[in-house]
């Protein structure tokens, strides 16, 4: 069963968030519960006034990275989070 587990690809999604405080963690514990065995977790929020960034501290010990600043908008977001992915599929 490991060889198995082992050769699954990583999978890296990344969540760009502002100002979702209402459904993030839903959204986070959706990613976390998936039933693949390798998935990593990238959360970039664009400086959130309304709670977000403490429901992403709440899960900081299982999301591989995370930032809270300022971005230029959604496309700025995913690309600061595919140069994070390390994942085989993005």
């Amino acid at each position: 069963m490991e060889l198995i587990l082992e050769s699954q690809p990583l999978i890296s999604v990344i969540m760009p968030s502002l100002n979702q405080a209402e459904f993030l963690e839903q959204a986070i514990e959706s990613v976390l519960g998936q039933n693949h065995s390798r998935i990593e977790l990238i959360v970039i929020d664009g400086g959130s006034t309304d709670g977000s960034r403490a429901i992403i501290e709440r899960y900081d010990q299982s999301i591989a990275f995370w930032v809270s600043e300022p971005d230029r908008g959604q496309s700025d977001a995913l690309n600061k989070g595919f140069r994070q992915a390390t994942g085989d599929i993005l």
